[in-house]
């Protein structure tokens, strides 16, 4: 935040999201506090279509957004949409019955969400930073009324002050720390193929015939080929039966190239009745990613949620 009200007109290219399972956490607080900041250039929505309408104009006057209950999770398009303005240093906007003009981008965003999966992340992604917001002030009248009376009083001028004087000459806002709340997000985000690949792993069986990805160093198994590509399109029209499947060359191809599955075939011997096997060695980024949904409440990811960190991250911000 302290990077945002020291520059800003800076476009920010990152948003955090903060997200609680329950209300009354503080959330919006926060968002609250930055539009009051920034007077007539902040503003509050919670109409994903002011942000990414045809006619959004919310990017010619407005520095900083406070974005409540937007979710996209399930938006590909709008997911798309998004990373444009998050990004992009200049930003297309038009008004009903005028020609569209580019202005310069100089946005800020904080997400805020009460919902587990709320947003389409890519792996790759350097755009969201996720922070889960604690409950234990939530439903707590007194603290609250004592809190907002203390911004009502000269907090909100506090703030301001010591976001001024905070230091962030070395601050990279790109870098931002991982979360166990984005990694959800991530696997959640998942499609295709890949999709596929975590709920089998998650299973233990990529096969109609349920051969078990468990061997003794937790990164090969042997399945039937046929078999294997039988179970993803039955997957497929399970799940997403108006959405065309790779058909088995593409499959394979993307196993090997965008997962980087190495596939080792054994093709049996003639005559003898044997059928066509593969061995799969998953790469590091496959095992991970497996590990990391197998293991969600497991102390090595739960290290993920670096509080300190990811508030100095957002503080900074």
């Amino acid at each position: 935040m302290a990077l945002k009200v020291q520059f800003p007109t800076l476009l920010m290219e990152v948003a955090p999201v903060l997200v609680s399972d329950v209300h009354g956490t503080g959330k919006s607080t926060i968002s609250k506090i930055m539009g009051r900041i920034f007077g007539d250039h902040g503003e509050s929505i919670s109409d994903m279509n002011k942000l990414t309408g045809r006619f959004s104009v919310i990017a010619e006057e407005t520095l900083f957004v406070g974005a409540d209950e937007i979710m996209f999770s399930g938006d590909r398009k709008r997911a798309d949409v998004l990373k444009g303005i998050l990004a992009d240093d200049r930003i297309n906007v038009e008004k009903k019955f005028f020609d569209a003009q580019t202005i310069a981008n100089m946005l800020g965003i904080i997400f805020t969400s009460n919902h587990e999966h709320v947003a389409h992340v890519e792996a790759s992604d350097r755009r969201y930073g996720f922070l889960e917001v604690m409950d234990t002030l939530a439903g707590d009248k007194a603290y609250w009324a004592e809190f907002y009376a203390w911004l009502k009083g000269g907090g909100y001028g506090e703030i301001l002050f010591q976001l001024l004087q905070r230091d962030v000459s070395q601050f990279e806002r790109r870098d931002i720390p991982v979360s166990k709340k984005k990694a959800q997000n991530i696997l959640a985000s998942l499609e295709g193929v890949d999709a596929w690949l975590l709920e089998s792993a998650n299973r233990g069986t990529m096969t109609l015939e349920g051969a078990s990805l468990s061997t003794p160093d937790a990164n090969s198994c042997f399945v039937d080929k046929n078999n294997m590509y039988a179970a993803y399109l039955e997957w497929t029209h399970k799940h997403h039966r108006y959405t065309s499947p790779m058909d088995v060359a593409q499959f394979w191809k993307h196993l090997r190239t965008n997962l980087d599955v190495v596939v080792h075939e054994n093709k049996g011997g003639k005559g003898n009745g044997h059928r066509r096997s593969v061995e799969l060695v998953l790469p590091p980024k496959a095992i991970q990613r497996v590990h990391l949904a197998n293991n969600l409440t497991q102390p090595e990811v739960e290290e993920l949620d670096d509080v300190p960190e990811l508030w100095d991250w957002l503080s900074k911000f």
